[in-house]
């Protein structure tokens, strides 16, 4: 910590502003040391009153090729350590997560997130939203359909019984999904809708359009996918093949998880 001002002592209050910053930071961790970058620099409003849970306001971090600021409360130990408010993050390019996430990455993103979160329980009741640019995965398939503009938005509140997704909204330029309903290793139940209106961003030589609804029901190791939609002038670049699917093509299938396959 550089500087700490505005200091304000009262019988049950303390307040100012911290500055801090580092610079030449290293990490053991080659993961960790690309993700933090060499240097960080922020500040922040603390406001610690007794029975209440601490403040800090107008929170601003900046590192090398990425920002985040919010404001944030910070409850007791003894209830998980909740961290509730908002932050906004910008990541200039998500190269820098790579080692972290273990697979390579790309593009921008602007990053919101609002709610609540206990890191030590698990606990968490949010809301985020993603804003990408021509993200990546990794995944050739996943990396065309999310070329150019799109957009994650994401509800969710995790509890002792397991995850339960409010909604899913996933949207690009080629790709539209809605998903909700419950994630545990017990016994899930998540549905949603899927329209993807060209085919040939997943695979060479495919075409048309296809949309579905879709369920995914049971516990983690005997998952079940059942599948209803249809396709247009659906394509898989075989000729004799895509002769007989011209028109309008009817999709039903249930597909069997076992052990997460």
């Amino acid at each position: 910590v550089d500087d700490l001002i505005a200091r304000v002592e009262a019988a049950s209050q303390t307040g100012g502003t911290v500055v801090f910053s580092a610079g030449g930071m290293s990490f053991d961790d080659p993961g960790l040391a690309a993700a933090a970058g060499p240097f960080l620099t922020g500040r922040t409003i603390f406001v610690a009153r007794e029975g209440e849970p601490l403040r800090l306001s107008r929170l601003s971090v900046i590192g090398q090729g990425y920002a985040a600021g919010g404001n944030l409360t910070v409850g007791p130990v003894v209830d998980g350590l909740p961290l509730a408010g908002i932050v906004e993050a910008d990541v200039r390019d998500l190269t820098r997560l790579s080692v972290l996430a273990g697979r390579p990455l790309g593009g921008a993103a602007g990053l919101s997130v609002e709610g609540t979160y206990a890191p030590l329980s698990g606990l968490a009741d949010l809301a985020a939203r993603i804003e990408g640019r021509d993200l990546r995965t990794g995944i050739p398939e996943a990396d065309r359909a999310l070329a150019g503009g799109s957009t994650i938005a994401v509800s969710l509140r995790r509890d002792a019984a397991g995850t339960a997704g409010r909604s899913l909204d996933v949207s690009t330029q080629v790709l539209k999904a809605q998903a909700s309903g419950t994630i545990s290793g017990e016994a899930s139940d998540l549905g949603g809708s899927v329209t993807l209106s060209d085919l040939s961003v997943v695979r060479a030589g495919a075409g048309g359009d296809v949309a579905a609804e879709f369920r995914l029901t049971g516990p983690e190791r005997d998952l079940t996918l059942r599948l209803d939609g249809t396709a247009q002038s659906l394509a898989i670049g075989e000729p004799l093949i895509d002769r007989l699917l011209r028109g309008q093509t009817k999709i039903a299938t249930t597909v069997s998880l076992a052990d997460g396959v």
